[in-house]
């Protein structure tokens, strides 16, 4: 289906995390958003760290590798799309991988790296909108991020449904364009992989991996 000028589904998705390791609950948001027609193009930018978390187990470059075969699984399933209305560039796979937070080679503010993407999107594709996916969880602590207001301004979020009450309220005023059930997946959690994996529970833990990447995980303990 081709875009016009006033087509409002020419979303950008960024899809952040640590990804420490990505998991099937990971895999189900790609996929769902890969189903949605209003996501042109899917951008996974994994974190170089969190400053609220604990240091990643799997390093920078063992989670883009692991990132990177997400990517390209799912561009084997889920064709381009043809790029927003007036662009003359070609199109783009439908998932991409972003390592410009884990490049800076420390802690990267969300909207430093979201400005980043904009001004480089901005520049081929003038018809784009953005789209930030991310927890209900984090979501609702978005008041406390920086320069929320200046934030929201710049894109849409997409909110992934947790345990979190759903009368947040926020001072910044975000505009919620979706969100996302993972039902089966609700309880899958990176932190709850890592435990397994430190404790040598590897069959646990890679239960709840994607296949496409076990060798790499598996490789990480050798």
């Amino acid at each position: 289906m081709s875009l016009t000028h006033n087509t409002p589904s020419a979303f950008v998705a960024i899809y952040g995390g640590s990804f420490d390791p990505p998991h099937y609950a990971h895999s189900e948001i790609i996929r769902t958003l890969c189903e949605d027609e209003r996501y042109w193009h899917i951008i996974i930018m994994p974190t170089y760290a969190n400053p609220l978390k604990a240091p990643p187990l799997f390093s920078p470059s063992e989670r883009l590798e692991m990132c990177k075969v997400l990517c390209r699984q799912y561009n084997r399933a889920y064709p381009p799309k043809i790029p927003p209305a007036y662009s003359q560039e070609p199109c783009l796979p439908r998932v991409a991988l972003s390592d410009y937070e884990i490049a800076q080679n420390r802690p990267v503010f969300t909207i430093e790296s979201i400005s980043a993407l904009q001004e480089h999107f901005k520049s081929l594709y003038p018809c784009v909108q953005f789209a930030f996916v991310l927890g209900s969880d984090s979501f609702a602590t978005l008041d406390r991020w920086h320069k929320p207001q200046a934030l929201c301004e710049m894109l849409k979020f997409v909110l992934i449904e947790r345990e979190t009450p759903s009368n947040i309220t926020l001072q910044c005023k975000p505009q919620v364009l979706d969100s996302i059930s993972l039902c089966a997946y609700n309880t899958l959690s990176s932190t709850t992989i890592r435990l397994l994996l430190a404790n040598g529970r590897i069959d646990e833990a890679l239960a709840m991996i994607p296949k496409s990447i076990h060798t790499l995980i598996k490789r990480h303990f050798l």
